[in-house]
């Protein structure tokens, strides 16, 4: 849409695309602050067995949404996953969602990512976008919401268990 030159009189209710709030003469689109992160709750501990299948089946819906519409997230990991009005969870960071089967980000999380990303981008090679990424993601964030740990105990662990030994600073998130 065009920038508009001066900010309109009272906004249309039905139209959620434009934004609400005027810089001078540039549009801001303003987003909700969310209350935290799932890895703010996953860290505080607090979570039951009955709250955790809760949790895990909302995120879990949240990455179906973004498959349902040809895209793979690629670098999910607890901070992807914010709580809003402290009963929804939406799934941020959407800047390295990439359409299926097209060349995916060349930087990952390395702790959540699939080994056939981590030894891609070792490679120097970007790992086709899969919805099989995301479910490998949402499989370590699951361990990590019932053990309370992480699957790898740090960032080194992880590489040299999946194969990316070596992979550079710039392909990590």
């Amino acid at each position: 849409p065009a920038v508009a030159e001066e900010p309109p009189a009272a906004p249309e209710p039905a139209a959620e695309a434009e934004p609400a709030v005027w810089l001078g003469k540039l549009p801001c689109l303003v987003l909700e602050y969310g209350d935290a992160s799932l890895a703010d709750v996953l860290g505080r501990g607090l979570l039951g067995t009955t709250e955790r299948k809760a949790v895990f089946e909302a995120v879990a819906r949240c990455v179906s949404q973004l498959h349902e519409k040809g895209l793979a997230h690629c670098a999910l990991q607890p901070d992807s996953f914010r709580l809003y009005a402290g009963t929804r969870w939406r799934l941020v960071a959407l800047d390295t969602a990439t359409a299926l089967g097209q060349p995916g980000p060349r930087h990952c999380a390395v702790a959540y990512a699939a080994p056939e990303v981590v030894r891609k981008l070792r490679a120097a090679s970007p790992c086709e976008a899969s919805t099989a990424q995301d479910v490998w993601s949402l499989g370590m964030i699951l361990w990590q919401m019932y053990s309370q740990q992480p699957l790898w105990g740090n960032e080194a662990e992880a590489l040299a268990a999946l194969g990316g030994a070596g992979l550079s600073q710039q392909h990590r998130l």
